[in-house]
């Protein structure tokens, strides 16, 4: 054991019994919690939620065997896999008056799940290519990765300690050391075959107490969670926590989902490279950080968010102010005005000075921006050591302006757009929507509250993050992958500030002297919308924006 490292006797000793916490080695209630294991035995929430076996997924068998969990709630609601936005629902209402005087975590707390159980090689496991040690009666997991059990795809179901060195500077950068930690682990889980350690978790406390003693040597209060011995509280209380340090296995990944859809932070275990930030040794590119989420940090390139860098190896007076950046903006939140004032900055003179005809959102561009190099982001390990912009709108505001321009029957308008945009939308609402495009104008449109009736079918079947960008909810596109809370500057265009705020994220030292329009963006268009809506139309836009609204509302008071 590491110097500065206790086991859990000591950690149990030194650890406060208070609100709600405590160890969960006390052996008072273990009859009970084998029940609860016993009537649990083969519920995997996670599996069922992704379609995974349909002996979990399976709405009828889930319901009459475990009835009123989670899984039973979310199969009644949804037919979709993997729907997010129903689970971070579920969550928000679930009823925890069951708990007692349990809560759930409150503000200052940072929840961290620990995949135990067969996430952890012990002295059984002799597969090679899960189990890699070349020692199998001695492993430790905490001193060496390969006694962490990696999937056949290469994921780990858990970390070594050199992964946890990153998630603790960034709790101090983000949260200071007066937050606290509470651990929540089971370690009698056990999937992937017949468990052969017969009640003794001693591998399972041993690395679960390292976790615990290296957060308090970082000046963290760190303290365990009592088992209750029912998944679907742990579910639901880390779920339910603002900040949250992402575990092992689909559980922890659907648990990072949920957090993030509701708006809070996630800590990603990972290792630290020469290079910066790393994805996790062995892991294969195969899934995507959400909110911060990931197997591996290579995601689908984001259609609006773009990382730049200084280009290397010229000698330009600007380009040596340069920093490297993530920019994100959502389609109709102002994103022409955003490239025109970075344009500005980065390059040191105007577009319209360039006298170019071509779109000057091709941030790839490399003859029209010379002095960046800019790539869609796919990568996000690194988001966390940039600082970052990101362009919001009032999402009603936004809709109402994609159909003006995209969908409405008005003539002179943007015909293209509707070309593209009112078949797809059609499309992913399916037939039963029972609305046509008009024709009449010569190119497919809709009438508002048609638009809108349809618009609402498509987030009423789960379809809202496959619609087409400038659709697409904001919480779905820049905040996919990190939250509100993670971005260095998250505002609007209208904000009197938002140059001067651009400025400070793409530049070392920027000038922030004030004029009367020097932090001000120029909008590329100035309208202002005066639609007559019904009844029923303003209740579908409080309906589809409800999500947006519960993510940005403080950014956009703001």
């Amino acid at each position: 054991m590491a110097d500065g490292e206790m086991n859990g006797s000591t950690i149990c000793a030194s650890l406060k019994k208070e609100e709600r916490v405590c160890c969960t080695v006390v052996q008072e209630k273990a009859s009970s919690l084998q029940s609860l294991r016993t009537y649990w035995n083969g519920y995997r929430l996670a599996d069922g939620v992704k379609g995974y076996d349909r002996k979990i997924s399976n709405k009828h068998d889930v319901c009459k065997r475990w009835p009123g969990s989670i899984l039973c709630e979310y199969l009644k609601r949804t037919e979709q896999k993997k729907d997010i936005s129903t689970l971070a629902d579920i969550v928000r209402h679930w009823d925890i008056s069951g708990w007692g005087d349990l809560d759930k975590p409150s503000a200052n707390t940072t929840v961290m799940h620990l995949r135990l159980g067969d996430g952890l090689c012990g002295r059984y496991d002799q597969a090679r290519l899960n189990c890699r040690t070349v020692n199998p009666g001695n492993r430790s997991c905490w001193d060496n990765d390969t006694d962490c059990f990696k999937s056949t795809n290469g994921l780990l179901y858990a970390y070594p300690k050199e992964y946890y060195e990153p998630v603790a500077q960034d709790l101090l950068k983000f949260l200071g050391n007066k937050t606290r930690i509470i651990v929540v682990a089971d370690p009698s889980h056990w999937g992937r075959n017949k468990d052969m350690r017969n009640g003794d978790y001693s591998i399972d406390y041993a690395y679960r107490d390292n976790v615990v003693s290296f957060f308090r040597s970082k000046g963290f209060v760190t303290q365990v969670r009592q088992n209750s011995g029912r998944p679907d509280d742990d579910f639901i209380y880390m779920s339910s926590a603002q900040n949250f340090i992402r575990g092992g296995g689909a559980f922890s990944t659907y648990i990072a989902e949920v957090v993030t859809a509701n708006g809070g932070r996630v800590f990603e275990p990972r290792i630290l490279s020469k290079e910066g930030i790393a994805a996790p040794k062995g892991e294969s590119p195969k899934r995507e950080w959400g909110g911060r989420r990931r197997r591996t940090q290579k995601t689908a390139k984001s259609a609006n968010a773009w990382e730049v860098v200084p280009v290397v190896g010229r000698v330009d007076g600007t380009l040596a102010e340069l920093k490297p950046a993530t920019l994100c903006a959502c389609a109709k939140c102002g994103t022409t005005s955003l490239w025109h004032e970075l344009f500005d900055i980065v390059e040191g003179k105007s577009f319209k000075s360039m006298n170019y005809s071509g779109p000057i959102y091709h941030l790839s561009n490399k003859k029209l921006w010379t002095n960046i190099h800019a790539e869609r982001k796919s990568d996000w390990s690194n988001f966390q050591n940039q600082d970052s912009f990101a362009l919001i709108r009032d999402p009603k505001e936004r809709i109402l302006s994609a159909w003006k321009s995209k969908v409405t029957c008005d003539t002179g308008l943007d015909i293209p757009g509707h070309r593209m945009v009112v078949p797809l939308l059609l499309k992913l609402a399916g037939p039963r929507s029972n609305i046509t495009a008009r024709t009449d104008e010569g190119f497919p449109c809709l009438d508002l509250s048609d638009f809108l009736a349809v618009l609402s079918r498509v987030h009423a079947q789960g379809k809202e993050a496959s619609l087409e960008n400038h659709l697409l909810p904001q919480h779905l596109g820049c905040f996919k992958h990190a939250p509100p809370s993670m971005w260095t500057v998250v505002t609007t265009i209208s904000n009197p500030d938002a140059r001067c705020f651009l400025k400070s994220v793409v530049m070392k030292t920027p000038n922030m002297s004030k004029s009367e329009h020097d932090c001000q963006m120029i909008k590329s268009h100035n309208y202002t919308l005066s639609l007559n809506l019904t009844r029923a139309d303003e209740d579908i836009l409080d309906r589809i924006t409800s999500k947006e609204y519960e993510m940005l509302g403080p950014y956009l008071a703001a």
